[in-house]
């Protein structure tokens, strides 16, 4: 083997982490349908999915979850495994580099900052394994006023269709945002390095311009 052809000496090779402070990401298995069914099913959330009231069946749900997507985890606690809420990739085109990010939370959990640790972690798997160059977010108007606070910061504001869905006897935008490779390196590296697990005693602080947790946002079938 020619000195040119070796791997280089050094290189701190791993595993994108999938366990922060206080959630971790595992796999979704089919014990958890009937969770998310009815989370996606609920009068707190029902209203925020795309679905926008409209009911599915149990087994039609568990099928569409698992349409064009490219990666997904149930986001638990890290040492009961109490669920939380999940996390979606769906619809990436590597040809040209981007997939869509969703992620919904029980509605208990809304305001608080285990949203934001899942999306720390999810991003950063998504960029780690995939040549991607952003993430983009589909939000409507009143989902998007949740965590309007990170913007220009974890991800930017791409497109506005203005008027384009109907709910409660009007019409609201709809926003396209994305997070580029470029933020993730300057941004969600530095959020990630904050979520991971630290020695006891260490008191999590959420950083200026924290956004709130996810509560359906840009979520889908589902």
């Amino acid at each position: 083997m020619k000195q040119s052809d070796q791997a280089p000496l050094g290189v701190d090779v791993g595993p994108a982490p999938q366990t922060g402070r206080h959630v971790r990401l595992r796999a979704v298995v089919p014990p958890d349908y009937q969770f998310l069914y009815e989370l996606a099913m609920s009068e707190e959330l029902g209203w925020r999915w795309r679905s926008r009231g409209t009911s599915m069946s149990p087994e039609g749900f568990a099928q569409a979850m698992w349409q064009d997507s490219l990666a997904q985890f149930m986001i638990v606690h890290p040492e009961s495994g109490e669920p939380f809420g999940l996390v979606t990739a769906y619809g990436a085109n590597f040809k040209h580099g981007w997939t869509y990010y969703a992620q919904v939370m029980r509605p208990d959990l809304m305001g608080t900052a285990i949203g934001m640790e899942a999306a720390a972690l999810f991003v950063n798997y998504l960029f780690t394994n995939w040549n991607l160059r952003k993430i983009y977010i589909e939000a409507v108007e009143f989902n998007f006023d949740q965590f309007r606070s990170g913007l220009g910061k974890y991800f930017d504001q791409e497109g506005c269709r203005r008027a384009h869905e109907f709910y409660q006897g009007r019409y609201w935008d709809s926003y396209t945002l994305a997070i580029h490779r470029e933020r993730w390196e300057a941004e969600w590296k530095r959020l990630l390095r904050i979520v991971l697990p630290r020695e006891p005693g260490f008191e999590w602080v959420a950083p200026a311009g924290w956004p709130g947790s996810g509560n359906g946002n840009g979520a889908r079938h589902p």
